[in-house]
């Protein structure tokens, strides 16, 4: 039952679903998404947290930026499907996908580390 909970409070969250939305289409860094989603890096990494405590995401360090993809396999995404279905007609993540086709990892990171 608490694993259910906590899964359930991690995906309650808009910004987290956009987060997982922009994962199903490609691995991204934590400067890709806080870019599409305009809000401060450490509020980006606190949600990819929260996310992958509950096993819907794996963060791997690669060079200058971390690279976060989404957990294939997951126990719960049977329920992941069925909200998925729900979040396909939202603006806010049609906006977000327009938005990661014009976010340049190399750019965003090269900034990151002057």
């Amino acid at each position: 039952m608490k694993k259910t909970e906590k899964f359930l409070r991690a995906v309650a969250d808009d910004k987290r679903l956009r987060i997982l939305k922009m994962l199903e289409k490609k691995s991204m860094c934590v400067c890709e998404i806080t870019a599409v989603l305009g809000i401060r890096q450490p509020t980006v990494s606190r949600h990819l947290k929260r996310l992958e405590k509950v096993g819907l995401i794996d963060q791997k360090q690669n060079g200058f930026y971390t690279d976060c993809r989404i957990v294939k396999g997951h126990p719960f995404r049977h329920i992941w499907r069925l909200l998925n279905e729900k979040l396909e007609d939202s603006m806010e993540i049609r906006s977000d996908r327009h938005k990661m086709t014009r976010v340049d990892r190399y750019k965003l990171c090269q900034k990151r580390t002057r």
